[in-house]
């Protein structure tokens, strides 16, 4: 409900804290393509999103990594990839325990796996996957805005209006 009232109201930059994960996995391709697909209600707008969704990570333009509260790395998800770090290890990790072996097309396709793991979370929804749903405290916000550095969190402020939703 609150993602909804977010959008509808118009924003220029939105703070999302893992909201698509209490949705089961063909309602959750839905909501994500309705606001950031080529034609979502969020294109053109700033979006940043905390998420542990890894399949969701390509069609980001710009990734960064947490450990332990601090940047680990950031960058694109392509250069991300390549440096062989913590996102590509995540990556590697996430994409074996559905199949141990990447296929051709994933190999041509860099959406390729995106598809894959969101048939797989498809499948594990079929089979029963239950969601569970909790509140945010404060504090994680407060560790978000840190990780953005007093300037971008300032220039959030500044120049656009700012919704945060958890």
């Amino acid at each position: 409900m609150a993602l909804a009232r977010a959008v509808y109201g118009k924003f220029d930059t939105y703070v999302l804290d893992d909201v698509l994960s209490a949705l089961d996995a063909t309602t959750e391709a839905h909501v994500f393509a309705a606001l950031f697909g080529s034609r979502g209600l969020l294109k053109g707008k700033s979006v940043i999103m905390a998420t542990n969704q890894v399949y969701r990570l390509p069609q980001a333009s710009f990734v960064t990594c947490l450990d332990s509260g601090c940047i680990a790395e950031q960058g694109s998800y392509e250069d991300l990839l390549s440096r062989g770090g913590i996102l590509a290890d995540l990556v590697a990790e996430f994409s074996s325990g559905d199949k141990a072996e990447k296929t051709a097309e994933t190999e041509a396709r860099p959406d390729a796996l995106t598809e894959e793991v969101a048939d797989a979370k498809s499948e594990k929804a079929e089979e029963g996957e239950k969601s569970a749903k909790g509140g945010v405290a404060w504090s994680s916000y407060a560790s978000y805005l840190k990780a953005m550095g007093s300037t971008n969190a300032a220039l959030c402020k500044v120049f656009s209006r700012c919704m945060i939703i958890s």
